[in-house]
């Protein structure tokens, strides 16, 4: 298995668990469009920060990539996925006002 085949199954799995956590609880998140957005943001921020945290510990050998796929790649997705999805919620539920 390839990194990038690796990645993307994490990432898939990382979709998953976000769609599951939002079916399973939908009371929980922002309630406001406008903290969905600030979530949103903050994803992106630390989506963008990643690479810095994780190619150090990749280069430690297979603990640290390990501990890099495990503890930074997989939350980071999983919020990642989350927050869009919050907005997509809210937006839709925006929207959704303005139908007959």
């Amino acid at each position: 298995m390839t990194t990038h085949t690796l990645l993307i199954a994490f990432a898939i799995g990382s979709a998953a668990l976000a769609l599951w956590y939002i079916a399973r609880f939908p009371e929980r998140g922002p309630t406001d469009f406008n903290q969905a957005l600030l979530l949103a943001l903050v994803a992106f921020v630390v989506s963008w920060v990643t690479p810095s945290i994780t190619v150090p510990l990749m280069g430690r050998g297979a603990q640290g990539a390990m501990l890099a796929l495990f503890a930074v790649i997989l939350p980071v997705l999983f919020f990642t996925f989350l927050a869009g999805a919050w907005v997509l919620k809210l937006l839709q539920e925006r929207i959704s006002h303005y139908q007959r």
